[in-house]
C-alpha cells in the first residue's frame, strides 16, 4: 500500500528541513488558521507518527508489510490515543491520508502548504 513516510534524505529547499526518522510514517499535524492558509510555517510541515518531529517533505513509499485494515489501525490507535480523538475521526484521517498517497507514485516527495500538497517546488 503506498503511504506517506520521512524522507531519506534533506529537503534542499530554503527553510526545509527532515527532522523526522527516515522512513517513519507521517501526518499532518494540527495547524492554526493562518497555517491552513499557507501564511504561518506551522502550514508546511509532516509530522512522524514516532518521533514526533516534523519534516518539510514526505516521501510516496510502498509499505507491503501495511494493508489498508491495519493502516487505519496503526493511526486510528495512535490518533485517539495521542489527540484523544474519537475512533471515526481516527478513521477518517486515516482515509484521508491514504488517498492522498495514492495519488502520486512510490518515491515522490511532496511538500504542503496549507491545504495545498504538491510535488516539487510550491509556488
Amino acid at each position: 500500500m503506498l503511504v506517506l513516510t520521512a524522507p531519506h534524505g534533506e529537503d534542499p529547499r530554503d527553510g526545509g528541513h527532515v527532522d523526522t526518522h527516515p522512513g517513519e510514517l507521517l501526518y499532518r499535524p494540527f495547524t492554526c488558521t493562518a497555517g491552513e492558509q499557507g501564511d504561518c510555517p506551522c502550514g508546511s510541515r509532516w509530522e512522524g507518527l514516532s518521533s514526533r518531529r516534523t519534516s518539510t517533505l514526505a516521501e510516496v513509499a510502498t509499505r507491503t508489510d501495511l494493508t489498508p485494515d491495519t493502516y487505519a489501525e496503526l493511526l486510528a490507535t495512535f490518533f485517539t490515543g495521542v489527540h484523544g480523538w474519537t475512533r471515526d475521526d481516527a478513521d477518517a484521517e486515516a482515509r484521508a491520508l491514504a488517498a492522498i498517497a495514492a495519488d502520486w507514485e512510490p518515491g515522490d516527495l511532496l511538500y504542503v502548504r496549507g491545504e495545498c500538497i504538491g510535488k516539487g517546488e510550491p509556488q
